[in-house]
């Protein structure tokens, strides 16, 4: 959690009248500095917080984000966190607010498929960014996260909540593995989908697929980079094969710190076996590691089974809660200001 940032905040305690006054040299204050800081961003060619580009891959920088001005804590809501990561130079803008969570990332990026030794089903996974060097998880961040931004933030207010496990992410047991899990949601609204393909593995051809029992999970785990990395990219901690990300401790989660292990972001996609097994994936890494006869071979096997890389794509537009209670948005009283509740019904 950002420092500073207030994160106490009881529905109720909010008053129109009080400091009044305050806020409102606060917001002119603030207002005064936004504009001054913004003219001289433009004069050095830079822009707050945000990347500079016309178009897809034409920044000439990397150094053109120069990071979020947040809003002051005494905002209710301030408790934001908007973060960066990357992998194969693709981005992903995360933004937690509200207990919420939102992911938006490139359209059609490629899943592979991994299956767990005592799993019925195999989900399909891909990795969103995080720590790629350093030890001890999250602890050399920055430098290990090869310049994302705030993606330690985003990783210590994601949670562990195995109750959110639907049908589908039980029968694979994506629990073995992860160090936090929060179910999200396709943002179908915006034409969001997965792409399976129904070609072959040199012909294809993707067509979307949204079925109203696939499950969705963005989760956090100990990921081995060491080669050679596959089946065992997701693999036992406790286990010296690991490699340098070898854990020898009996906690091995974020909040103990005691891990010599990276840990990386992943969206998972627990679909029925029944749209995927007549379905086959590519020879390849996937469709944007360059044509048949460049990219990296796709790996024998993920887990317990063979990988069929990119056989799932997934529009990376996702939204999920952060609270314990999913529900909460639903519940009749709940954010409505104390004075309100204590007037009883109307």
């Amino acid at each position: 959690m950002k420092e500073g940032l207030k994160s106490d905040f009881q529905p109720g305690e909010y008053s129109l009248q009080d400091g009044e006054a305050t806020r409102r040299s606060s917001v002119k204050f603030t207002t005064v500095t936004v504009m001054c800081i913004a003219v001289i961003s433009a004069a050095v060619g830079i822009t707050i917080g945000w990347v500079v580009s016309s178009g897809d891959g034409t920044n000439s920088s990397s150094d053109t984000f120069s990071g979020m001005i947040y809003p002051p804590s005494s905002y209710y809501g301030s408790d934001a966190i908007n973060g960066w990561s990357t992998t194969n130079n693709y981005l992903r803008f995360w933004y937690v607010n509200y207990d919420t969570i939102t992911i938006r990332g490139e359209p059609k990026h490629g899943l592979w498929r991994w299956t767990e030794p005592d799993a019925e089903l195999s989900f399909w996974w891909c990795g969103l960014g995080g720590v790629f060097e350093g030890t001890d998880g999250l602890r050399d961040e920055p430098d290990g996260a090869r310049g994302q931004n705030g993606m330690r933030e985003v990783i210590d207010r994601l949670a562990l909540n195995p109750s959110d496990l639907g049908p589908l992410g039980q029968a694979a047991k994506l629990d073995n593995i992860a160090l936090t899990l929060n179910r999200v949601t396709i943002t179908d609204q915006m034409g969001a989908s997965f792409w399976l393909n129904d070609g072959t593995s040199t012909n294809f051809d993707y067509n979307a697929y949204l079925p109203d029992e696939a499950e969705i999970y963005l989760f956090s785990a100990y990921y081995n980079f060491e080669d050679p990395l596959y089946p065992s990219m997701f693999g036992d901690t406790s286990d010296e094969s690991f490699g340098s990300n070898f854990c020898d401790s009996d906690d091995k989660s974020i909040a103990a710190g005691t891990c010599d292990s990276l840990v990386q972001t992943f969206v998972a996609a627990v679909l029925p076996a029944s749209v995927t097994e007549s379905r086959v994936g590519l020879p390849t890494y996937g469709l944007h590691y360059g044509p048949l006869d460049e990219a990296p071979p796709c790996p024998l096997s993920c887990g317990t089974r063979e990988c069929d890389c990119d056989l799932v794509l997934i529009d990376m537009l996702l939204k999920g809660h952060l609270d314990e209670d999913p529900l909460r948005l639903a519940q009749k009283d709940y954010y409505l200001p104390d004075w309100v509740l204590e007037r009883g019904a109307v």
